[in-house]
């Protein structure tokens, strides 16, 4: 008998977890597919824990629009997405004040990382 059950991966809906909606698949390289604000799908892999048998969304007080989740240990995890990321882009973004004028941004395609130079105060 295989010590592996037969897994078929599965598709889930969802609205509004941390104020998104779309799809989520599950399986061994699990996958968010985001409609963004704007009306354009982004795509994000989950890579935390592996495969993911099952997904759900969940709301209550403790855990305000997040969303369940059984890890490859048959965890049950209990999560919400950072509310300080932007989902609406081609991997998520933070945006941070640096309260210095920008001379210089350069994007590195290999690391995917954006340098910024800022000007010293006048």
């Amino acid at each position: 008998m295989d010590a592996h059950p037969h897994y078929t991966p599965k598709i889930q809906h969802f609205d509004n977890i941390s104020g998104y909606s779309g799809i989520f698949l599950c399986g061994d390289l699990p996958y968010w597919l985001f409609l963004t604000t704007h009306g354009a799908l982004r795509t994000h892999p989950m890579y935390l824990d592996g495969k993911v048998t099952c997904f759900a969304p969940f709301h209550n007080v403790n855990c305000e629009h997040g969303f369940l989740y059984f890890s490859s240990t048959d965890e049950l995890r209990v999560c919400t997405l950072p509310s300080t990321l932007s989902y609406d882009n081609h991997w998520p973004a933070k945006k941070v004040n640096l309260r210095l004028h920008r001379t210089l941004l350069r994007t590195i395609t290999t690391p995917k990382r954006t340098q910024c130079a800022p000007a010293p105060p006048h």
